[in-house]
């Protein structure tokens, strides 16, 4: 039979490892059973490698590791010198936030599996619950960026991934002559491998959280039962750099967990979070009436995003540790279980560690520490519990379980989310009275936090969203009569995306076109699709404008990128948002989603109301409106209205005088979709006056007008893309020569073929009389990168057909050169760029730059034949 595969190997202190004794478990409260060394332990056959890599594309720099620990222990441990030139620092970032601030809200901590193995009890963790080095998770490779085929799961058939995705794979096989067991017992693995793989991106809805997502399989030859998986963390939150300010120790932080907070979608629901936090005890203020910039003021928190089944339970637990006798966790009043070390907070060994991590618990946070809260929870620590209520070196663990049996070979996932919460302290001066803490906790504001804590759950499984298509899209809330479903979790399968935008117009049927004539592209589109597509996330067609991007480019071959695009043109929807006085706190606040002025109207039954006439925060000159309470009270409102986005429709005005927009609405049509009606427009954007020599890309792209209530802000498709991208040159296209051929096959005067730069000259003065070229005016090729060579030159025929011959003959007579145009062209078909644009390298049929001279061409096609002739100066 397969043995489970030990290795030993040096430390990475350097000391050998040896075929050692195991013990048996030391649990006090559980029967033990002896294992035999001989089939445990095999000969070296690998050293373990330290790797670490930095997510820093959000706002938290976080180090990932590939040996299952957090942390760099403020900064001791350094990353992948990749990453240390990347960010031009010299130090490890453990979990700071903001980024490039050096205030870090963790010190170490670790991955921790646990299970039973016969009658063993057993838990595999880097980091013990003392945050010392445990060096029961090892990895034998170096962190690789992206994600490993078939991620993340079985009902994912796709390779997902976020901006920035690293892999690392570790397991906990290596045996050394090392221990943090009280009495001496070596590690005895569970016989795991853990695929690790963490996401972070930029964007403002996923900026403040990283996603760690493990694949645990059992590579030994042994069930294992009743797995529970879980995260401990020791924060040790301040700045990295602090002097000379008593209040910014790093052993005084507070642990504790929300458990609710309201659905952004719908505040009316309430959504079950379960984010463990860790925020500072009183933010660093130092003394000061204000935070100064370096304050720690807000909070790391951990989110369990799914669990190793469906139906896995959350445990938290917090505790303290021997620093000062305060050995003390919460615990509760029915739980009897004997640590063997006097004390219930530091679980020692494995089996401890493991009943804290499935005890069942939801400790109450640190704050409430001297709160008595008997019968349910045993008594508080008379001497030590106001010095823990104000800030300790607390250590956290959340985890989550249980899983019932994981046999040989088979796989379980696991995944958390760390997030990070801005502002949580607003008061400096907000101090703990440990008899009475709820005042000190209400001017906390954990909001930002728990918004962001939402999201990671939205990013990992997107609520309402049927990713594998069997017909479940998530849970959701009973809606009440008339209202909208609002889904509280999605269908179980990992999705890693986030709220996208409108559907894009290459990709939604948009019947987008691109025709040019001499100095003119005129692009159009219909927005019938895009305008009436639902957003997954707020479950409304949240359509608001369309942008036009362009950028120039002067070869066939230099393809722009998203960067080299510039606004041009926007075109969006004439809408106001409302503002609503609170009679309480006396501020404004965001109080719906845009509406145009006619649904303000319907809203109101108000045919007179326009919002710019209640455009700013004023008692005096806002809309006054009748609504009703949270008793369902009548009572009167005081509002004003903000546009969305810059309101530009056909017309808007600038300084006082009324320009037309480029972007035209030339028509407006009704629809009906799901019983639902909508206006969707047909567009169209004319631009003049171009230079028939240049290439221009366009592109277009659509926005929605975001979510304020849930911190999204509009969002927008991509720019530049293959499909979504129009290629022209403003000459007469392919389709626009053969409308305006006469019947008798030949060319109309206004379309007739025509030759630049003709002549052709290697230099030439400028209108302001300074030497230039051809190439520099960005007329003729790049392959030389900036220096000419004779295979860049090129003279330009346009106004061609999309198929034609073009020969070019010496005066002599002699066949100089034959080109063939197709379009869409062929990959040797290098010279052909656009569909009536085919161009000359100047090079002949025997491959030789040619001479100074005057060359005759002719055009044949279906259509007919011209002839021309060219003048070449060199």
């Amino acid at each position: 039979s397969r043995r489970l595969r030990i290795t030993a190997s040096c430390a990475v202190l350097g000391v050998l490892a040896v075929a050692a004794q195991v013990f048996a478990a030391t649990d006090p409260n559980a029967t033990t059973q002896k294992q035999s060394p001989a089939e445990l332990v095999s000969p070296a056959d690998a050293f373990p490698i330290e790797h670490r890599r930095i997510q820093y594309t959000g706002d938290i720099w976080m180090c990932v590791s590939n040996d299952g620990s957090l942390g760099t222990q403020s900064g001791q441990i350094l990353p992948d010198a990749e990453d240390l030139r990347a960010l031009k620092i010299n130090y490890g970032p453990s979990f700071e936030f903001p980024a490039g601030s050096r205030v870090d809200y963790l010190f170490n901590g670790s991955l921790w599996v646990g299970g039973i193995v016969g009658a063993d009890t057993l838990v595999s963790a880097q980091k013990t619950s003392g945050s010392g080095d445990a060096f029961e998770w090892n990895g034998y490779a170096q962190i690789t960026p992206g994600v490993r085929p078939g991620y993340p799961g079985e009902c994912d058939t796709l390779t997902r991934r976020l901006e920035q995705s690293y892999t690392a794979v570790f397991s906990d096989t290596l045996i050394l002559p090392t221990t943090n067991d009280p009495k001496g017992r070596l590690h005895l693995p569970l016989g795991l491998e853990v695929v690790q793989t963490t996401h972070q991106s930029a964007d403002n809805f996923t900026r403040r959280f990283i996603i760690y997502d493990y694949k645990v399989t059992n590579i030994s030859d042994r069930p294992i039962q009743q797995m529970w998986f879980g995260i401990f963390l020791d924060n040790d939150i301040a700045w990295e750099r602090v002097s000379g300010c008593p209040e910014s120790a790093f052993l005084d932080d507070l642990s504790g967990i929300l458990t609710t907070w309201p659905n952004p979608i719908n505040p009316i629901y309430t959504d079950s979070l379960l984010v463990a936090w860790a925020i500072d005890n009183d933010g660093d203020a130092c003394g000061s009436s204000r935070f100064p910039r370096v304050s720690a003021r807000g909070a790391m928190g951990v989110r369990v995003l799914r669990g190793p089944t469906p139906e896995s339970r959350v445990n938290f637990n917090w505790f303290t540790t021997n620093q000062g006798n305060l050995d003390w966790g919460p615990r509760l009043a029915s739980d009897d279980y004997n640590f063997g070390s006097g004390g219930t907070g530091l679980p020692p060994g494995d089996a401890p560690t493991y009943h804290v991590m499935s005890n069942g618990e939801i400790d109450y946070s640190q704050p409430f520490s001297a709160i008595d809260f008997r019968p349910e929870w045993g008594a508080p620590p008379i001497a030590a519990a106001d010095n823990i209520a104000n800030g300790l070196d607390s250590r956290v663990c959340l985890s989550t379980g249980p899983m019932p049996t994981l046999l040989p070979d088979q796989s379980v996932p696991f995944t958390i989310a760390f997030v990070a919460g801005g502002n949580v302290h607003r008061v400096p001066s907000n101090q703990i009275d440990p008899r009475n803490p709820q005042p000190f906790i209400d001017k906390l504001d954990f909001s930002d936090l728990a918004t962001n804590a939402w999201w990671a759950g939205f990013v990992w499984d997107n609520h309402g969203f049927d990713t594998d298509g069997n017909g479940d899209a998530g849970e959701f809330y009973r809606p009440i009569i008339g209202g909208d479903t609002v889904y509280y979790k999605g269908d179980g399968c990992p999705d890693l995306a986030g709220p996208a935008p409108p559907l894009s117009p290459d990709t939604a049927n948009a019947d987008l076109r691109l025709f040019s004539r001499p100095g003119e592209l005129v692009m159009s589109w219909s927005g019938r699709t895009v305008e009436t597509s639902l957003d997954p996330l707020l479950r409304n067609a949240d359509f608001e404008g369309y942008r036009v991007y362009v950028a120039e480019r002067n070869s066939f071959k230099d393809q722009p990128t998203s960067e080299d695009y510039s606004l041009i043109a926007s075109w969006d929807k004439v809408d106001f948002r409302r503002y609503t006085y609170g009679e309480a706190s006396g501020l404004w606040g965001l109080s719906s989603d845009p509406l145009t002025n006619d649904g303000w109207r319907a809203a109101f039954n108000d045919p007179a109301f326009i919002a710019t006439d209640h455009a700013g925060p004023s008692l005096s000159s806002c809309y006054r409106y009748m609504d009703t309470d949270d008793d369902g009270l009548p009572i009167e409102r005081c509002a004003y209205f903000a546009p969305q986005d810059v309101n530009h429709a056909n017309e808007y005005m600038v300084a006082g005088e009324l320009e037309q927009n480029l972007i035209q609405r030339i028509a407006v049509h009704d629809t009906v979709i799901d019983d639902i009606a909508y206006q969707y427009g047909e567009y169209e954007m004319r631009l003049s006056g171009l230079l028939q020599s240049r290439h221009y890309f366009l592109t277009l792209t659509a926005l929605d007008y975001g979510d304020p209530f849930s911190n999204l802000e509009p969002l927008e498709t991509a720019k530049g893309g293959i499909g979504g991208r129009l290629e022209g040159i403003p000459i007469f296209s392919a389709d626009v020569v053969e409308d305006y051929s006469d019947s008798g096959g030949v060319y109309a005067d206004s379309v007739r073929v025509s030759v630049y730069p003709n002549p052709y000259k290697i230099g030439f003065e400028d209108a302001s009389g300074r030497l230039t070229s051809y190439f520099e005016q960005g007329f003729e090729g790049t392959e030389g990168q900036g220096a000419l060579n004779e295979q860049d030159r090129r003279i330009h025929f346009i106004n061609v057909p999309d198929t034609c011959e073009i020969n070019i003959y010496s005066l002599d007579g002699d066949l100089v050169r034959t080109l063939t145009h197709r379009w869409p062209p062929r990959p040797s078909d290098v010279l052909s760029g656009y569909s009536s644009k085919v161009s000359w390298d100047l090079i002949s049929r025997n491959t030789q730059a040619v001479t100074s001279g005057i060359y005759i061409y002719r055009v044949d096609s279906r259509l007919g034949s011209q002839v021309g002739k060219i003048v070449i100066i060199k």
